[in-house]
């Protein structure tokens, strides 16, 4: 059996690929993006007391439909109807990046990226900065 050993000078990217994956998977997410993308549905309603507030609906693959209410409001909710990591795609979020992670599940193992929506427009990032960014 014939052991691959790292040079010290592939240690960075190792490293980088290990604990930062998403920087890996930035320019392959397109395939991910395209599918959040396509499962879009904005319309926008008078809520009594706030006025008009866009809501967007998502429905990805089989396992996968979440919303996000009042896109661009400081107080957007997130709302998850249907998820499952064993299936084709699932959310997680983290508070500090402040977007939605769409990730893919066990069904689509041949997917390695993620795609990321921004509660600020609704819109779907290939990456954390692009994300960040959404105005």
């Amino acid at each position: 059996m014939t052991m691959l050993i790292p040079r010290a000078r592939h240690l960075p990217v190792l490293f980088a690929l290990t604990f930062c994956p998403h920087l890996a998977s930035a320019q392959d997410s397109s395939a991910l993006v395209k599918a959040v993308t396509a499962g879009i549905t904005c319309q926008q309603e008078n809520v009594r007391g706030l006025g008009l507030r866009l809501n967007c609906d998502y429905r990805v693959g089989r396992s996968l439909h979440f919303a996000i209410l009042g896109v661009g409001q400081s107080d957007f909710t997130i709302t998850v109807y249907r998820a499952d990591s064993e299936g084709d795609y699932y959310v997680s979020t983290v508070g500090v990046h402040d977007c939605v992670i769409v990730r893919p599940g066990r069904a689509t193992r041949d997917l390695v990226p993620l795609a990321l929506v921004s509660p600020k427009n609704g819109k779907v990032y290939p990456d954390w900065p692009s994300c960040q960014r959404a105005a």
